[in-house]
């Protein structure tokens, strides 16, 4: 049942609608920045649903239900989360479940025979997303309606938290590696080629990198709420940053720091002064923005550079990367050993205490800032939720259960995360054949050499053949780019398939993360992060092009109980013991208690 602050801003949000001649409302879980994780002031979507899902759309109507639509990451979740008394939820992905737009496009026209008016923030949806919407629901006789101020803000009627405003510090060059001044010119560089005057930034990501400062505005992700502005000759950044950013002029004399509220007048003002193209990507700029700019000719729309230039690591923030990977990996083989103790001794132990002992093994390692998203500790059935939210601290673990952990941090200049599923006591015979299926196809993956070009859908499909044939498939996507102390989902390259339009390139860093879930019975993860790098020894593609492949980041063993020997090739046993054989080496040495140290040395035991 929804709660009554829920009611009450839904009540509110339909005054809203009759005052402003609407018939629905579209709420993405987006924010003015596009951002996958959003501060608390700006977590729209789920002020009105309770949904705390990263992705996920509301179509909110003045009569009947209102609608949820949410991708299968987040199918259970939103059954677990929402009043469907109140909500219809739409899971996508399912045979004849439409997409939001297609959705209303179906639409007939109401009873008065009055055109369907839907309405939408500009300033929390992308451009590319707007025209989509708009085209397709056009198609059906529905008009989408831009609509400013956002009306959950004002249903909330002044409840919303503060926004953010914490502390803004540099990263030093020892973590970046490269100075803030020498990204800026080889940005430049790129403007320049592209005849573009002024190049737009939005996501916060992006700037944090460009800028090589760091904050804590949005948890997990050492970000803060900013825009920017870079020209041909000067780079502005809008902030929160306390005196209008005037220390921080002292540690970064290459920009000049406004008030974050500045942005819009100045964007219109440069526009005025500058005569050439502004430089905005129509997938990562909102709509609000890109209409600021009164001729939309002088609009070049196309990835903007900062994008490639920070997924392409370089090699001090690679060294950052494995550091932090070391430490992170310690912390979770440490939380493994500690649990079979627990177990051992019939203690009771829940998703909850579990997740809270992970945390304060990372929290003990030097060079911890924080975990780079909240931990995914998920036993038994609630393993096939992709996405699991908070774990629970009524559930308790079992003998012959599964317990998933997807978890990292941010520490050392570097972001991690990975996922490992284990089994509580002795498995069965189907966990350890499925177990040993997504294995597999992990190391399918992570085997794979390719050529420069290959596209993410490609390795997308590689990586689910054994899946694939045996009957099984997953949801979700098969890797994401991650930042160097920075967001953890990081584009713009990905394994998935949908990941068509650009080749995967050495220097950057993806997951590599299949897996299976079935309702009612468990879910099975198996995620490490790669570098992608350059296999020199290898004779040149008959083309010239470089031979590329994955050099593992994560070092956590995977779980020996749950593996057949008999289901792996002499292919796939050899990369296995390989990979045990190097996180031995890296880890055993920083494991001071003996028994966890025994407990490793088993655990990466060579397969015969």
């Amino acid at each position: 049942m929804a709660s009554a602050k829920i009611t009450q801003t839904l009540q509110n949000l339909r005054k809203q609608l009759r005052k402003q001649q609407l018939q629905m409302y579209w709420v993405p879980a987006s924010d003015e920045h596009l951002n996958e994780y959003v501060p608390p002031n700006k977590r729209r979507l789920e002020a009105l649903t309770g949904f705390t899902g990263s992705a996920g759309t509301g179509i909110f109507c003045l009569d009947g239900k209102h609608h949820l639509f949410v991708d299968s990451r987040y199918h259970l979740q939103a059954e677990q989360e929402v009043d469907e008394n109140l909500f219809e939820i739409h899971k996508l992905g399912k045979q004849g479940v439409l997409e939001p737009e297609n959705w209303m496009a179906n639409l007939q026209q109401n009873k008065q025979g009055q055109t369907l008016r839907v309405g939408i923030d500009p300033f929390i949806i992308s451009v590319f997303q707007f025209n989509r919407t708009l085209k397709k629901i056009a198609e059906g006789g529905v008009i989408l309606m831009a609509v400013s101020p956002n009306l959950v803000d004002l249903s909330l009627e002044g409840k919303r938290p503060l926004a953010p405003a914490q502390v803004i510090f540099p990263l030093d060059l020892n973590k970046a590696g490269v100075r803030s001044d020498e990204k800026l010119r080889k940005v430049r560089e790129s403007m320049k080629k592209q005849n573009v005057d002024v190049l737009c930034l939005t996501e916060l990501d992006e700037i944090a990198w460009i800028t090589n400062l760091r904050g804590s505005d949005i948890p997990h992700n050492p970000v803060f709420e900013s825009f920017a502005l870079v020209t041909k000759n000067k780079a502005y950044c809008f902030c929160h940053a306390e005196s209008n950013g005037v220390e921080l002029k002292t540690r970064r004399t290459c920009w000049e720091f406004y008030p974050y509220d500045a942005f819009l007048p100045f964007l219109k003002k440069i526009v005025e002064q500058e005569s050439g193209q502004i430089w905005m990507d129509a997938k990562h700029t909102t709509m609000g923005i890109y209409t600021t700019i009164p001729d939309s000719s002088r609009i070049y729309n196309r990835t903007n550079p900062v994008a490639e230039l920070k997924a392409l690591k370089n090699p001090v923030e690679i060294a950052c990367s494995e550091q932090a990977h070391r430490h992170s990996g310690k912390a979770k083989i440490r939380s493994f050993v500690h649990l079979e103790q627990q177990i051992a001794q019939a203690q009771h132990i829940s998703e909850a205490s579990y997740a809270l002992d992970l945390y304060e093994f990372y929290a003990s390692e030097p060079g911890f800032t924080d975990l780079s998203f909240p931990t995914i500790a998920a036993y038994g059935p609630n393993s096939a939720m992709v996405h699991y939210s908070t774990p629970d601290p009524r559930q308790f673990l079992k003998a012959g259960g599964l317990l998933l952990v997807d978890s990292g941090i941010q520490g050392n200049g570097g972001t991690t995360d990975d996922t490992r599923t284990i089994v509580i006591g002795t498995p069965d015979d189907r966990q350890r054949e499925i177990y040993t299926h997504v294995l597999k196809a992990h190391i399918r993956l992570a085997s794979q050499i390719f050529p420069e070009g290959t596209t993410g859908s490609g390795l997308d499909a590689i990586t689910r053949a054994d899946l694939w044939n045996s009957g099984m498939d997953f949801g979700h996507g098969t890797g994401h780019g991650v930042g160097a102390f920075l967001n953890v989902h990081e584009g713009p390259f990905r394994i998935s398939p949908m990941a068509h339009d650009s080749g995967i390139p050495a220097g950057v860093i993806l997951s590599n993360e299949p897996g299976y879930y079935e309702t009612g019975w468990s879910g099975i993860r198996l995620e490490n992060l790669y570098v992608v790098v350059v296999l020199d020894h290898l004779e040149p593609h008959p083309s010239g092009k470089k031979w590329l492949g994955f050099r593992p980041l994560t070092m956590i063993p995977f779980e020996r109980k749950l593996i057949c020997p008999e289901m792996l090739g002499s292919h796939e046993k050899k990369w296995l013991n390989q990979y045990h054989e190097e996180v031995l080496r890296q880890i055993g040495p920083m494991l001071e208690n003996p028994v966890e140290q025994a407990w490793l040395e088993h655990a990466c035991k060579i397969f015969a």
